[in-house]
């Protein structure tokens, strides 16, 4: 009996065996496999940071460039302002970029006169919006592309929107760029579209020092500002690379619905544990 019993136990134990090599040899490659997604996950990861960093850095050389424009010409026409522009070497590097434009200041004082200028100058339906008594104005005056949505724009006075007055007050006081989440802009009859992000870099008034915040917030004439469309710029530094990674942009460091930026197609194959993060 105990003959019979032993090839048994012998098949047995070399059944164990081999199920324990594959199972050794499977952990193993699933590893490999692991490893190998992680790497790739943490190299697209930097890449697309790196990427997105480069491209906002040239968002802030193209706005250095049409500051420059402005210090360089007296009270520059929206004809020369839009000629600057198209003379700009178009490409990948200005995608994104939903509008250019000028944001000037405007004292209480000045304000029925400014209108009247705007007018004549061929914006026959320009006004200041939205309407309302403030210390200080700074409606659009300067916007391109020039589209009909656009030259609707001209006259809303982002300095009226909380958010946004934030990151021009600081960029005034700073005297260097700042971003904010972008504008819903409506006048009085209709919506007029939106942007993702906001840019301001300051103007001062040329001949007055600017050394310090508080020179720097008398001497406050107005902001060259850039509004962004991030599937934009997504679209064009990410490009058609594969499908199998999702990307998830947010605009501080909590992961929460409300602070979500841009999201990524949701293709990718679900790998517990494969994520990264880059702040």
């Amino acid at each position: 009996m105990a003959l019979r019993i032993r090839p048994l136990l012998i098949s047995g134990a070399v059944l164990l065996l081999s199920l324990g090599i594959t199972l050794l040899l499977w952990s193993h490659e699933r590893k490999n496999v692991e490893r190998n997604l992680k790497a790739n996950l943490d190299f697209t990861l930097r890449e697309a940071t790196s990427s997105i960093e480069q491209r906002m850095a040239t968002y802030e050389q193209i706005a250095l460039g049409v500051k420059g424009f402005f210090y360089g010409s007296e009270r520059p026409s929206r004809s020369a302002f839009q000629a600057y522009l198209n003379s700009l070497e178009s490409g990948a590097e200005y995608s994104g970029i939903q509008a250019m434009g000028l944001a000037s200041i405007v004292l209480p004082s000045e304000l029925k006169s400014h209108v009247a200028s705007m007018r004549m100058s061929g914006l026959a339906a320009y006004e200041v919006y939205p309407q309302g008594a403030r210390k200080r104005y700074a409606p659009i005056v300067q916007m391109e592309p020039s589209t009909a949505t656009n030259s609707q724009v001209f006259g809303y006075d982002p300095l009226s929107d909380p958010e946004l007055s934030k990151a021009m007050l600081r960029a005034a006081d700073s005297g260097s760029l700042s971003i904010s989440r972008g504008p819903k802009i409506r006048n009085r009859s209709a919506k007029l579209g939106s942007a993702d992000y906001a840019m301001f870099l300051p103007l001062y008034r040329p001949g007055n020092a600017a050394e310090t915040p508080a020179q720097r917030s008398k001497a406050i004439v107005g902001w060259v500002f850039s509004f962004l469309r991030i599937s934009d710029l997504m679209a064009s530094v990410y490009g058609e690379r594969r499908n199998d990674i999702e990307i998830s942009l947010y605009d501080n460091h909590q992961r929460k619905a409300e602070s979500l930026v841009y999201e990524s197609g949701k293709t990718a194959a679900k790998h517990e544990g494969l994520e990264g993060v880059e702040y």
